[in-house]
């Protein structure tokens, strides 16, 4: 027994993401993120209560092609050998709810398949951002995004605490307390459904559509849709006749926070408030042509759900749009790094999956895409499924299968292995030169907006990203490795200025960070990224020297290193250089990342 949709406090917006969603599958789906501990699966399992028409199907996180696409039915073909098939969830769930748990986590094949049902069903999604993105093309399926948050009101937050408590005490008690707001808010989902094909869509509702999403500078065509679709809801769901431009700002709320560049101006704020009275004179005026008894109903639901997922027009504020900045030598110049490692190209049996190298078999790992016959070396190499289907299908139709009372024979020549497919990510180390010295005519300033970039092309491939600087007299790890490109973003941008520059003991940490990721994962990409002039000028009698040395060591791991030289002016000591040399690696000057964003893609194609 789930807990009730109708007992959960707070996070009001995204309870009215879902309730647009159950009124109109046109809206495209809701995806639901914030930190854990926000109520986000719970308050999707609740949806089941609500509209008894829709089902909810889930996807497991490591689901299998058989069990997403359909599959042939063992039995029959073990009997007779006929084949029969069996349909998967996406078969399943089409004309109802589909929901993907910690769907930033889902295999790119999987989500592939997702994307491709998008519109037979209605996609609702949850994730952790601190745990990694979802890919742009597959979130672009989700019609409404809404950020959640835990609640900062201490009296919601005792609240929160009681009703827990109450429901593992006895959940069918607690469930019924609550059944009557559960039913208020499934009627008026009822009479919103049956309103939604009357709710009228003017030229006017169409053109300041089109504004809207022409103002916040979404691409595509699918803001607009999505607009209009969720605006129809919100009118539906308060009992209009038609949409309104307080039903599109309203929906401008969900749509726009994944897909425009920027917040609509102060001045479509200013709109909302004004059309805020059109809009509940137009409620008025529709409450009117009904019946006294019903207009209790509707006055009675809308109180309730208010609780359980009320209305909240109030713009709610996305990200901070100065998270990034920085009193100090803020990030300027990102480059326009994009795909620096090219997809096509393989490499074999790697134990790492990621998003950014293609490899042809991920042992224990990766998605299984077909099977082939062999030798199997462990269990976990046989493909069960086809290895019975291929030897029922030759059984039933094979001599003595009979005479040995056996349904299925299998021989050494039925047997099929798994063949995984996937791509495995690189572990990136940035190593940054934090001296004094680079905050002279703004470098520090130039080289975050430098690593910003790469750092935005890396989430996209589920890169391992950790964060090293060496300042002063030490070199230290500011962020171990992880998927996390807020959280190293958030790191590099605080980052100060100061010291000497003891890049020996950088380059000595840096070697010691990447031979413990090989001596855990054998068959990853690790990259050693050093940011620095090549100046040394603390450490022992000789700094540079002994640099040199540390640089010497990783030429003998197969650990690549790029060093991105920052020097500048007209007399150049060309010591960066030197240290790439010794290293085996190779030496980009920082002026040349502005003038080919695809330079790290060419070098790590070729030092691969």
């Amino acid at each position: 027994m789930g807990y009730p949709f109708s007992a959960l406090v707070g996070n009001e917006k995204a309870k009215q993401a879902l309730i647009y969603a159950l009124i109109n599958p046109a809206v495209g789906g809701v995806m639901l993120t914030g930190e854990k501990g926000t109520g986000k699966s719970t308050m999707v399992r609740g949806l089941a209560d609500l509209d008894h028409d829709m089902k909810l199907y889930e996807i497991p996180l490591h689901t299998t092609r058989d069990r997403l696409y359909g599959c042939d039915d063992w039995e029959s073909l073990t009997k007779d050998g006929h084949r029969e098939h069996i349909p998967g969830i996406l078969e399943q769930a089409r004309g109802h709810l589909l929901y993907m748990d910690e769907s930033n986590l889902l295999p790119d094949e999987t989500a592939a398949g997702i994307s491709a049902a998008a519109g037979s069903m209605v996609f609702i999604g949850t994730m952790n951002p601190e745990e990694g993105q979802v890919p742009p093309g597959f979130l672009d399926k989700f019609g409404l995004l809404v950020y959640l948050e835990g609640e900062k009101e201490l009296r919601k937050r005792m609240q929160i605490i009681e009703r827990c408590l109450e429901y593992e005490e006895d959940p069918q008690k607690f469930c019924d307390r609550f059944r009557d707001k559960t039913e208020i808010i499934t009627r008026n989902l009822d009479r919103a459904k049956k309103r939604l094909h009357k709710i009228e869509i003017t030229e006017g509702a169409k053109t300041l559509a089109s504004e809207l999403v022409k103002e916040a500078e979404c691409e595509g065509n699918h803001a607009e849709l999505f607009l209009i679709q969720t605006a129809r809801a919100a009118a539906a769901w308060g009992n209009g006749t038609m949409v309104t431009a307080a039903h599109l700002l309203e929906a401008a709320q969900y749509v726009f926070p994944h897909r425009g560049r920027h917040k609509l101006s102060e001045e479509w704020a200013k709109k909302n408030q004004e059309n805020e009275a059109e809009r509940e004179e137009e409620q008025k005026d529709s409450r009117k042509a009904g019946d006294t008894k019903k207009e209790r109903g509707t006055e009675e639901g809308r109180a309730e759900s208010g609780a359980a997922g009320g209305n909240g027009r109030k713009q709610e504020q996305g990200p901070d749009e100065n998270l990034l900045e920085e009193d100090f030598q803020a990030p300027r110049g990102a480059c326009p790094v994009n795909d620096w490692m090219r997809h096509g190209e393989k490499v074999h049996s790697a134990n790492y999956t990621g998003r950014r190298i293609r490899a042809d078999e991920i042992k224990g790992q990766g998605h299984v895409v077909k099977s082939r016959q062999g030798i199997p070396m462990s269990a976990s190499d046989v493909a069960f499924g086809d290895t019975l289907l291929h030897a029922a299908f030759h059984s039933a139709r094979g001599e003595g299968a009979g005479q040995q009372k056996m349904a299925v024979r299998i021989k050494p020549e039925d047997i099929r292995l798994k063949v995984r497919s996937g791509k495995t990510g690189c572990y990136l180390l940035f190593a940054v030169d934090a001296s004094a010295s680079m905050g002279a005519n703004e470098r520090m300033a130039a080289v975050k907006g430098i690593v910003l970039s790469l750092l935005q092309s890396s989430y996209e491939k589920r890169d391992k990203i950790a964060l090293l600087i060496f300042q002063d007299k030490e070199a230290r790890l500011l962020l171990e490795f992880t998927n996390s490109v807020d959280l190293a973003a958030s790191r590099l941008t605080e980052l100060r200025t100061r010291g000497k520059t003891p890049l020996a003991e950088g380059l000595r940490l840096s070697y010691e960070i990447l031979k413990g990721v090989l001596a855990k994962e054998k068959a990853v990409f690790p990259v050693l990224m050093l940011i620095t002039d090549g100046r040394a000028t603390a450490g022992d009698k000789a700094p540079y020297e002994e640099a040199v040395l540390q640089a010497e060591r990783f030429a003998s791991e197969a650990i690549r290193g790029i060093v991105i030289d920052t020097e500048q002016g007209y007399v150049r000591l060309g010591l960066a250089e030197q240290l790439a040399e010794a290293m085996n690696g190779y030496r980009i000057p920082m002026e040349k990342l502005t003038e080919r964003p695809d330079i790290f893609r060419d070098i790590l194609n070729e030092i691969r």
